[in-house]
């Protein structure tokens, strides 16, 4: 339009262009651990709710409460949370056993929150059916069946939502728990394997997704200087 004389200057000429081969990374949207804290509290709250709402709620709330530490404390894929089987969690050795992508086994430390969450949820979970065998399902609905993915995504997007964070999702959780690792100075190597990723090359990637602690460390470090 600038060479047909429409416009009298090209109007994208001050965008940068993109490098070929190189995709457009976005920073992973992640949790600050006072909107996590937030998250917890509003699960188990039943503020705003209607009278038949808050009844509803009253019986699903260990349960949420519980998905949603295990997401959070653990970093599980929320297809790796859906598929855990009662006998996949050790509250003796405190172990946590997860088939990742391409059945891959991997055993994490079960950590204490997630553990006195899950002990809540199965001492009082009102459901027609809790897990009690090794091969059950560790999520139930109140009718007595298996908890689906869609139905835990949809579960724990409502409270994200009551909680005010309108952006995140049950994978953001999992971003969250491998942000705060690198924010306590975990090796990257170290959260690769919490995080289940299958290959050593996705090392670089898992450096990439938690680039921006590293970035705003250095900041931070450039601005003692007097």
């Amino acid at each position: 339009m600038v060479a047909e004389g429409v416009l009298p200057r090209d109007p994208f000429a001050g965008l940068e262009r993109p490098v070929r081969g190189e995709r457009h990374k976005r920073l992973p949207v992640y949790l600050a651990e006072t909107e996590a804290e937030r998250l917890l509290r509003t699960v188990l709250s039943d503020q705003g709710l209607t009278p038949r709402q808050k009844a509803h709620h009253a019986r699903l709330k260990e349960r949420d409460h519980a998905l949603v530490t295990t997401l959070l404390c653990q970093g599980l894929r929320i297809s790796e949370a859906v598929g855990l089987r009662y006998g996949d969690v050790d509250f003796d050795e405190d172990t946590l056993r997860v088939i990742g992508k391409g059945d891959k086994e991997r055993l994490l430390p079960l950590h204490r929150r997630t553990k006195e969450a899950l002990l809540r949820y199965l001492a009082t979970w009102p459901g027609r059916k809790k897990p009690k065998a090794p091969q059950d399902p560790v999520w139930w609905t109140l009718t007595g069946q298996p908890l689906t993915k869609n139905a835990a995504q949809v579960a724990v997007k409502r409270h994200l939502v009551r909680a005010g964070l309108w952006r995140a999702s049950a994978h953001k959780l999992r971003h969250t728990f491998g942000t705060r690792l690198a924010e306590a100075g975990v090796d990257l190597l170290v959260i690769k394997d919490l995080l289940g990723h299958a290959t050593v090359a996705t090392t670089q990637a898992t450096t990439q997704i938690y680039a921006h602690v590293a970035q705003r460390r250095l900041r931070e470090a450039v601005e003692k200087i007097r």
